[in-house]
């Protein structure tokens, strides 16, 4: 017979309930059998006949069931009967089965607790038992074995260390604290190194995480106001995770009135500033809370009515004031680092700065530098930190920077100038502006301004530095600064793609105390460093309105259009923009009738990707205002300017040759002009009729219907005319002085004296001079000509030739003396080299002269050298 698998069947070991009352079943299965024999007699199947069963772990989970084999057991079974049962494993070896992980029933853990084989007690049960020790972790088995002798059953009992999974922590709770706030906590699990705490909204329809933490409390923020909230916790350890708890749910209180999206009134005196960056509007702005002032902001994505986030503080501590109110700020985007910075001085006159990613999370602030009354500007690009800011002292007047190559970790801080104002009785400065361009140079400008303008004139004042801070070079702009005491403290700095600087401020004309007429005007320096000027906007009238808005903008856009807003008359707020690169000439657009505040500053961007023009500003009731413009600039640019501009060919009054590099292929032609003086340029202007020996400037623009490019300059003099023919004075027997007519701008010249000999002699710019060293009683004739000492040096032609001239003779020798009467004498004179002589005759205290017929007489008389005289009549 070989049906005896009709006679065997699966057995249950073991079954249990979890915490949560859901039943656990661990069981054998039959997989395969064979190799009985049938006893007749007995009626049974005997023999050494091999089973392979499999241990079988089932879970519920309160809906369904799972299983997993968790071990295959080859048995062998005995003639007296077959032996399955849980934990019987190989050789009837008592085995400990451990499910590492309540999540996975697979996951287990097979241990050999012994080497004695178990034996029955009774049919198909083994003596056995299992406990666990929840207080010290361990496992209690208790079973019959045969020790080896084979002729008893013994009782054993062991103990294990092996580590199951933690039970499911108990006393749950969770309590809201805020609208977006719930605590949770629990009690602690034996044997747990941490918890998982999950949360729902939909009691576990859907779970998310919330957080793994060793503590056995959470506070889980970032929620939504009046709304329910689920939990469960479980514990975990080096086994796996536990089952999870029984879920508890509250509800997060109710949140206050949503923010309306408005922009804020602000406390007089107020400042802002704004950036646009990530398709977003940043805001920031100075309000005060119980006298301390704080720098806030908040963020649009529109800028429209009622998008605006709710203002948060991002300023680490207060900031400092003055008696007008809180200091200014600097907030700018740093694009290359792709990185926000907000600098400030704080209520210790300590300036810091601190930069953040998203406008949200800030870093530490660094401090910058100390400064005389933290007034201050700032730029942040790349690693680089620039600080500059007021280091006035009594009576001077000065700035101090303080550059970081390294994002702030080291700075280098030099003088950058400084100004005597002593003679003046109330002298005023501002910092108007510091930038960093884009190939490393530094850029500052600064209002020094004396009482009246007139002892100690006012002063605009821009310096730079190639150096890196540690060297400056300043230079005075501005030339139409008035003489009223608050002229020309408003402005701001701006560098365009080039790096070239320019500068927007309002010099004041006329005020009264109350009644104020002011122009706004850009200041714009050239790629040669030449500075020119422009009119924005003029005879601005504001009667009756106390104080002055400060900080208006400049923003170069497009093709380096200059794009401005400032307070125009009555103060309300007027943005204006020039589509032409130079000359400027600007269109102004009056935003509305509202009137800007004392003090307070403006703020604007441009996005070009929307063509708006975006501006904010506060009034003189403090309201924050955002306005938009729309501008579309000239779709094409004007052209690139030309360069390599070249003069030669020079003569005294035309330059021959005039020629430069054409690096644009679109414009419409060029314009020529000349100037004098760098400043101003005729345009267009022939290239003759020049002043001889003068320097001139010529620049070369390319223009289409765009624009005009910038211009590219030269400089050379011209070339010197003929000196005037000489002339000779105070001639003596080896010197005399020669003089000519002035040659025009002597000074960029040397003249050439030429000898009646041929030779030659060289004297500075001078038009006089004392020849020496001359031969007595030799004729002589002079010609002069001039060397320009520019670059190329060119000669003038001779002059014409001085008259004759000879120097004087030299004394002669003595005459020789004989007597021949008693009245008479025989005198003889000796060639000396001279060509004529006369004989003086001394009597006593009488002088006379010798006369041709041999007399005595008052008139001297002339005679060839080496005659005889014979005097009668003596």
């Amino acid at each position: 017979r070989v049906d005896y698998e009709y006679y065997t069947s699966s057995i249950i070991g073991s079954i249990a309930l979890d915490d949560s009352g859901n039943p656990g079943i661990v069981y054998y299965t039959i997989d395969e059998i064979g190799d009985f024999v049938w006893d007749g007699v007995e009626s049974w199947w005997g023999g050494d006949g091999n089973v392979t069963t499999s241990l079988v772990y089932a879970k519920y989970s309160g809906s369904t069931w799972s299983s997993s084999t968790v071990y295959t057991f080859p048995l062998k079974f005995a003639p007296d009967g077959e032996a399955m049962f849980v934990v019987m494993g190989q050789s009837y070896y008592p085995y400990l089965i451990t499910n590492t992980n309540t999540l996975d029933i697979s996951q287990v853990e097979i241990t050999q607790v012994d080497n004695k084989s178990m034996v029955d007690i009774e049919f198909w049960r083994a003596g056995v038992s299992l406990v666990y020790n929840t207080s010290t972790l361990d496992v209690g088995i208790a079973y019959m074995a045969d020790d080896g002798s084979g002729t008893d059953q013994d009782l054993f009992f062991v103990t294990s260390s092996v580590l199951v999974a933690p039970s499911a922590p108990t006393g749950l709770t969770a309590t809201p604290s805020t609208s977006t706030q719930i605590d949770v906590t629990w009690n602690s699990t034996g044997g747990a190194t941490s918890y998982i705490l999950y949360r729902s909204t939909d009691n576990f329809s859907t779970t998310s995480t919330v957080t793994t933490t060793a503590l056995t409390s959470y506070s889980d923020t970032g929620l939504t106001a009046s709304t329910q909230y689920y939990y469960k916790v479980a514990a975990i350890n080096e086994i796996g995770t536990g089952n999870v708890s029984t879920a508890v749910n509250t509800t997060t209180l109710a949140g206050a009135v949503p923010y309306d999206g408005s922009l804020p009134l602000l406390p007089t005196n107020s400042k802002q500033k704004l950036v646009y960056a990530n398709d977003i509007y940043y805001l920031t702005f100075t309000s005060s809370t119980s006298g301390l002032w704080d720098i806030y902001i908040t963020t649009s994505t529109s800028g429209g009515a009622g998008t605006w986030s709710e203002p948060v503080v991002v300023s680490a501590s207060n900031i400092k004031t003055d008696d007008n109110g809180p200091q200014s700020f600097e907030f700018v985007y740093n694009t290359t680092a792709s990185s926000f910075a907000l600098a400030y001085t704080s209520t210790s006159s300590i300036t810091y700065f601190t930069t953040s990613t998203n406008a949200v999370s800030w870093s530490t602030p660094v401090s910058g530098q100390m400064l005389i009354g933290g007034y201050f500007n700032f730029d942040y690009i790349g690693n680089n930190v620039l600080f500059v800011g007021k280091s006035n002292t009594v009576g001077v007047h000065g700035a101090l920077s303080s550059y970081s190559t390294n994002g702030g970790s080291t700075f280098v801080t030099s003088s950058v100038f400084t100004r005597d104002v002593s003679a003046a009785d109330d002298p005023s400065s501002s910092m108007l502006g510091a930038r960093i361009g884009g190939d490393g140079s530094l850029h500052m400008i600064y209002f020094s301004g004396g009482e009246d303008g007139t002892i100690i004139p006012h002063q605009l004042i821009y310096a730079s530095s190639t150096d890196n801070g540690v060297s400056w070079t300043t230079t005075t702009i501005g030339t139409e600064i008035g003489t009223n005491s608050i002229g020309l403290e408003l402005g701001t700095l701006s560098l365009n793609s080039n790096d070239d600087p320019g500068v927007i401020y309002l010099n004041v004309d006329a005020f009264d105390g109350s009644n104020v007429t002011y122009t706004a005007r850009i200041a714009k320096q050239s790629a040669l460093g030449v500075w020119s000027t422009s009119t924005i906007n003029s005879s601005l009238t504001t009667n009756g309105i106390s104080g002055f808005p400060k900080e208006p903008v400049l923003l170069f856009v497009g093709s380096d259009y200059p794009l401005t807003f400032y307070p125009g008359a009555n103060y309300n707020p007027v943005w204006a923009v020039s589509t032409t690169t130079d000359p400027y000439v600007f269109s102004n657009t009056t935003v509305s009738s509202t009137v800007i505040g004392d003090n307070t500053s403006h703020g604007m961007v441009y996005v070009t990707s929307t063509e708006i023009v975006a501006m904010s500003y506060i009034d003189n009731a403090g309201q924050l205002y955002f306005v938009t413009s729309s501008l579309a600039l000239p779709a094409g640019s004007a052209p690139t300017a030309p360069s390599g501009v070249t003069a030669s060919g020079i003569s005294t009054s035309s330059i021959e040759y005039f020629y430069w590099t054409d690096n644009s292929d679109d414009e419409d032609g060029f314009i020529i002009g000349t100037s004098e003086d760098s400043v101003n340029y005729d345009d267009p202007d022939p290239i003759e009729g020049l002043t001889p020996n003068t320097q001139y400037w010529f620049h070369v623009g390319a223009y289409n219907a765009y624009g005009t490019s910038t211009y590219a300059v030269t400089t050379t003099y011209t070339n010197p005319d003929v000196p005037g023919t000489p002339t000779i004075s105070n001639v003596s027997t080896s010197s005399l002085t020669l003089t000519w007519n002035e040659n025009l701008n002597a000074s960029n010249t040397a003249y050439y004296i030429l000898y009646s000999d041929g030779t030659t002699s060289t004297i500075s710019s001078a038009t006089t001079t004392s020849i020496t060293g001359l031969t007595p009683n030799t004729e002589y004739t002079f010609a002069v000509r001039a060397e320009y000492l520019g670059s190329p040096g060119t000669y003038t032609a001779y002059s014409a030739s001085s008259t004759e001239t000879y120097t004087l003779a030299s004394t002669p020798t003595a005459p020789t003396v004989t007597t021949t009467s008693a009245t008479s004498l025989n005198v003889t004179v000796a060639d000396d080299g001279a060509t004529t002589y006369a004989v003086k005759v001394v009597t006593g205290a009488t002088t006379k002269y010798l006369q041709a017929d041999g007399t005595i007489g008052d008139s001297a008389v002339w005679f060839t050298y080496d005659k005889l005289y014979c005097f009668s009549r003596w």
